[in-house]
């Protein structure tokens, strides 16, 4: 029975609940509540005919006397006259206080809820309805560049109106695209900015957007100015920019190429052995590529449209809004690859042998960033290399100016090549004082088989005339040339009668056992004389101990032209031996102004002229008596000759 009577106090208890959960808040008595909740305490609280055993129950050791620790509690209670604890107590008297009255509690703190929500959302409508600001703009804010930060509307409208000014309306906006510049008129994109709707923009940062956001912003410009976005407060005339820009940017969408540059020609050889002045330079090639695909005349407009809003009349428009731009050429860092520094010559010691200089090997680089600078895309500039002239370039301390030098083909005749070494071997080293003549003759000798001299073509490749020695005539031909482009003197010489592969049409020179090359040196030190083969070429090159002020060119002037048919002559394979004709064609020929002409260094300034006129009927196979060649020399005078 006691368990049902439990039960059954349980299901009126949840009852209850229901009964009270759906009662309203209105219709609630809270005063009468407290009142019932506050009478409740102090029922619990009260003792008042409860019996003595309800808090002590009775034991079977009260005579047993208190251990120490005991017997003071014992007193405390005595003296309190604390009541024994209950034992029969009913289960409905031993429920918590708070079980008992948690509808009263809930109630209680529901009431206290709803009063606290309601305080907090007025004092939150109250701050929303105050202005953080005083009608004033938030600190740190900018319009078209201008701070306006704590002003008025009209303080604002004001400072912003003072400082456009006219700009708008008078100044160009130029605009870069890539390696180019475009000008938009003002007339033509006429900018207007609405200040007013500007102003209200920058009066509602920090107002507007949620708390967090409105926070954000001040944070924000406390860091750093927020400049506003104007926009859609600028008006300007998108037709005319998109046209403009479409025509100027369309002729870029083609096929993408790339920038770069190569070196044309043949490198020369620097060092001072390899070294001739004569042989040409390369020639530094760039290529300006050319841009190619797509632009974004979107991200463009809006580019140009957020400069006016800065006040900024001069914009760069992005590379992501461009065709594919080829890379620019830094004209710079080519030059540190291709520039070449000289290097002095370290002269020997009593009889030591010193360390031979290099001539080094450059552009002029101001010319080429002009160049650059005014070119268009595509376009191909071609820059000369130029020496770089060391103060000593020979290992011989005593000279270390080059004068003059040239260079001729090698043969692919092994005899032939093998005479040319030998008599270089003879040249080199040859030393001329001041005022004196050197002869061809008497520095190579007695040219036979004896002095190892082999037969060979007499004038290299295809040549069908043979000789011991083959080959002298090349080799003077060199010397000449150096000779000249040197300022030698010339004192004799015999022009050859025909054209030779291997040097420039006028410049051919022949020797033999009474036809000798005679020059003398007109300098007031001595001449060095620097002769070998080297690199598929014979190189002469003459050195002075003296710097001189003056450079030598040929200029070669063609005055009429000779078809001279065909001949036939005879093929001597040796000395002795006559072998079958062979019909040669002969090629062209014609008359020639030779003119060597003296410079002062570095300048076009004139310093003199020599003339040489030379008749010449090319037939490169026919021997030196052929009465179909004929040459005519007319010597003039020479540079300091007497």
């Amino acid at each position: 029975m006691a368990d049902g009577n439990r039960s059954d106090d349980f299901d009126a208890f949840l009852a209850s609940l229901n009964t009270d959960t759906a009662k309203k808040p209105d219709d609630i008595d809270l005063d009468g509540l407290l009142a019932e909740l506050n009478a409740d305490i102090h029922s619990e609280r009260s003792t008042e005919g409860v019996p003595d055993d309800a808090f002590f129950p009775p034991t079977d050791f009260e005579d047993t006397p208190p251990s120490p620790k005991q017997a003071p509690m014992r007193k405390r209670r005595q003296a309190a006259d604390v009541p024994p604890v209950r034992t029969n107590v009913p289960p409905q008297e031993r429920q918590s206080f708070f079980v008992r009255h948690h509808r009263t509690i809930n109630l209680v703190l529901l009431l206290l809820s709803v009063a606290l929500a309601v305080g907090i959302m007025a004092v939150i409508l109250s701050m929303s309805n105050a202005d953080p600001y005083g009608g004033k703009m938030m600190d740190n804010i900018r319009i078209a560049g201008v701070n306006v930060g704590g002003m008025t509307k009209q303080e604002a409208a004001n400072a912003v109106g003072t400082a456009i000014g006219s700009s708008y309306y008078e100044n160009n906006m130029t605009v870069v695209l890539g390696k180019d510049e475009l000008i938009l008129p003002a007339s033509q994109v006429s900018p207007t900015l609405d200040i007013s709707a500007a102003v209200e923009a920058a009066y509602a940062c920090g107002r507007t957007g949620s708390t967090t956001q409105r926070q954000a912003d001040y944070q924000k410009a406390k860091q750093t100015p927020i400049d506003i976005e104007i926009g859609s407060c600028l008006k300007l005339n998108e037709d005319y920019i998109r046209n403009t820009i479409s025509s100027f940017v369309g002729s870029f969408s083609g096929t993408y190429t790339p920038s770069g540059y190569t070196l044309e020609g043949i490198r020369p050889g620097l060092d001072a052995d390899s070294f001739n002045a004569s042989a040409p330079c390369q020639n530094l090639v760039l290529t300006i590529g050319t841009p190619g695909g797509q632009y974004n005349m979107d991200g463009i407009l809006s580019t140009i449209s957020n400069a006016y809003g800065e006040m900024n009349f001069h914009v760069v428009i992005p590379s992501d809004y461009l065709p594919t731009l080829p890379e620019a050429l830094d004209i710079d860092a080519i030059y540190n690859e291709v520039h070449v520094d000289p290097v002095e010559a370290i002269p020997g010691s009593g009889s030591g042998e010193g360390t031979p200089g290099s001539c080094g090997y450059t552009f002029q680089l101001e010319d080429a960033r002009k160049q650059l600078q005014d070119a268009n895309y595509g376009d191909i500039i071609t820059i000369p290399m130029e020496y770089i002239m060391p103060e000593k370039l020979d290992s011989n301390g005593t000279f270390r100016a080059a004068l003059g030098s040239y260079a001729t083909p090698v043969s692919s005749n092994e005899a032939y090549n093998q005479n040319l070494e030998s008599l270089c071997a003879k040249l080199n080293g040859n030393v001329l004082e001041a005022g004196q003549t050197f002869s061809f003759d008497t520095a190579v000798g007695s040219r036979k088989e004896a002095d190892g001299y082999l037969m060979a073509p007499a004038h290299g490749d295809q040549c069908i005339e043979t000789e011991v020695g083959g080959g002298s005539d090349q080799v003077a031909t060199t010397l000449y040339v150096a000779a000249m482009t040197s300022g030698m003197a010339i004192v004799e010489h015999s022009a050859a009668p025909h054209v030779c592969p291997y040097t420039t049409k006028g410049t051919e020179v022949t020797v033999s056992d009474w036809r000798d090359l005679k020059f003398r040196n007109p300098l007031d030190c001595k001449v060095l004389i620097r002769a070998k083969v080297a690199d598929g070429q014979v190189i002469v090159r003459l050195l002075s101990e003296k710097e001189v002020d003056y450079e030598i060119k040929l200029d070669v002037q063609q005055l009429s032209t000779t078809q001279p048919g065909t001949v036939n002559v005879d093929k001597h394979v040796s000395e002795g031996f006559k072998a079958q004709q062979v019909l040669v064609e002969g090629s062209e020929g014609g008359q020639f102004w030779l003119n060597w002409v003296k410079y002062k260094k570095g300048t076009a300034q004139e310093m003199g002229k020599v003339s040489e006129y030379v008749t010449l009927l090319r037939l490169i196979f026919l021997l030196h008596h052929s009465q179909k060649v004929q040459s005519v020399f007319l010597p003039v005078g020479l540079f300091n000759q007497e």
